[in-house]
């Protein structure tokens, strides 16, 4: 019995003695932006690769992000920065209205806001008396994109 565990303990001394190799991971090279990459407007780049693919480049929390343009999703400089711009054609008059990304309804004495952002909406609600600078202003811009058309004036061509 002692012969057993002693040979146990040899073997188990010898298992642990010997030297494990293990890769060493190094971590990713940060993207950069090439030098011929073309700016298409302020924090966005547009850069063809070697092998003819066309890169689109932009900077995010977490560093310079890029990502293969897609046929069809050419961006062109005169592009609004947010698809979440409402055509006036599309807005209801005395309803919700979006300005700078920012849903504002008016309901009385209260004004609501809300903001869509990448883990979920945000909303608040302000009185008209306790509105901040940047609250006031998108009220003021909301109020004024919902003043419908005057008949006199001919309507606006919608934007490509």
């Amino acid at each position: 019995m002692v012969e057993r565990l002693l040979i146990a303990v040899l073997i188990a001394a010898a298992y642990w003695s010997q030297e494990k190799t293990v890769p060493i991971r190094r971590p990713p090279r940060p993207i950069k932006i090439p030098d011929d990459a073309k700016e298409i407007r302020p924090g966005l780049w547009k850069a063809v690769d070697k092998s003819g693919q066309v890169w689109v480049y932009w900077n995010s929390p977490f560093g310079v992000v890029r990502a293969p343009e897609k046929p069809g999703d050419e961006i062109k400089p005169d592009m609004p920065k947010s698809t979440a711009a409402v055509s006036t054609d599309e807005r209801k008059l005395n309803g919700p209205v979006t300005v700078d990304n920012i849903t504002v309804e008016e309901d009385g004495e209260t004004i609501r806001f809300e903001r869509r952002l990448p883990f979920g909406p945000q909303r608040w609600s302000r009185k008209k008396t306790e509105l901040n600078e940047e609250e006031r202003r998108i009220w003021k811009q909301a109020q004024a994109a919902s003043v419908p058309p005057s008949k006199d004036t001919p309507p606006s061509k919608p934007t490509p």
